[in-house]
């Protein structure tokens, strides 16, 4: 097991647009002028961690975890696997509640700059671990809700974490994380390439009611 702090330094500016909903065309002034703001706002405030560990597949710990088809499918040629969680913790969700009352539009922006970040970050760790495990593959990455898994997996993977005490990550009656901007994600460590798969959009658990979706956009995960 391992985890570690983070420093926020690259946020993609296309993830930060697709938060926004920007479809394209010219972004006035000054919303540019706040997303700028809210990038620096949120590298100040951000306390990023993570942490992660390896299991064989089999494990008795995971049977309440690797749950459903489409993660036996993406684990098929795996006999081990990494569980993984990173935060940018509580001060960034506190900032963006603040802003909320005080500066609507704002706080909009800062929670678009934070998701973008905490998704940054998970890349990150991805490019760390493909190195680290290396000349073995890892899959990409599945979390909690993708495709037929259920939601229900979130409790348990980040207890086997121990994500509580470590990172600071809570789940509500929901299954939802708290802070919101954190992500979980279970990895496949294989000795072949893995080619990209899930999750596409017909495979999401959102896909109904996906805004992103309805107005004809992508959240951008591999299909």
């Amino acid at each position: 097991m391992s985890h570690m702090n983070l420093r926020v330094e690259n946020i993609s500016r296309s993830e930060i647009l697709k938060y926004l909903h920007y479809a394209g065309g010219d972004i006035p002034a000054d919303m540019e002028a706040m997303i700028a703001r809210a990038t620096e706002e949120v590298k100040e405030s951000a306390r990023a961690k993570y942490r992660y560990v390896e299991k064989a597949k089999d494990a008795r710990e995971l049977e309440d975890i690797l749950l459903g088809r489409d993660i036996e499918l993406l684990l098929a040629s795996s006999d081990r696997v990494l569980l993984m969680a990173v935060t940018l913790g509580r001060e960034v969700e506190m900032l963006i509640r603040r802003q909320a009352f005080s500066n609507l539009a704002y706080s909009v922006v800062l929670d678009a700059v934070a998701s973008a970040a905490v998704e940054s970050l998970a890349e990150d760790i991805n490019r760390e671990l493909e190195g680290k495990y290396a000349p073995c593959h890892l899959t990409e990455r599945f979390s909690p809700g993708y495709g037929d898994m259920p939601m229900s997996v979130q409790g348990p993977l980040l207890r086997l974490l121990n994500a509580d005490k470590e990172l600071g990550i809570a789940t509500t009656a929901g299954h939802i994380m708290v802070p919101r901007k954190s992500i979980s994600a279970i990895l496949g460590i294989s000795r072949l390439p893995q080619s990209k798969r899930v999750p596409g959009c017909e495979g999401c658990r959102l896909y109904a009611d996906c805004e992103i979706r309805k107005r004809g956009g992508s959240c951008g995960k591999p299909k």
